[in-house]
């Protein structure tokens, strides 16, 4: 059963998330919320994707990311970054994210429905299945 990790702030969009990915049976590791929320806890699993979602960017999340990216194990990784389609905050306007997430991350702008969520991630797993290390 492939894992996703869901790094986001909101009990809202987290819940949406894991109960669409639930629903095609992966397992859904429910982080843990970003840096600023007062709670940052890894689950102790390696996932397969890690869902993040950047609606709102604050610096602590961009060096989150960055540091989750600098892990060896955790880097190669695909990431689907939900981003605002809403003028600066989208990660395109960041240099930061441009520079340490490139090819092996994805972008999915809200409002998104489920079965574009579904699909972007069922075609991120197979596509990343026959690299993966574990």
């Amino acid at each position: 059963m492939k894992k996703i990790l869901i790094l986001e702030g909101g009990r809202a969009i987290s819940n949406m998330i894991s109960n669409f990915n639930e629903s095609e049976n992966y397992k859904v590791l429910l982080s843990v919320s970003f840096p600023g929320n007062g709670n940052l806890k890894l689950p102790g699993e390696i996932p397969d994707l890690v869902i993040a979602d950047l609606t709102s960017i604050k610096k602590e999340k961009v060096e989150f990311l960055m540091l989750l990216k600098s892990n060896p194990v955790i880097s190669m990784i695909p990431f689907l970054l939900i981003t605002s389609n809403k003028g600066k905050e989208t990660p395109g306007n960041h240099t930061e994210l441009r520079e340490n997430f490139p090819k092996q991350n994805y972008y999915l702008n809200k409002p998104f429905s489920k079965e574009s969520l579904l699909t972007l991630v069922m075609r991120i797993l197979k596509q990343y299945e026959s690299i993966s290390p574990w």
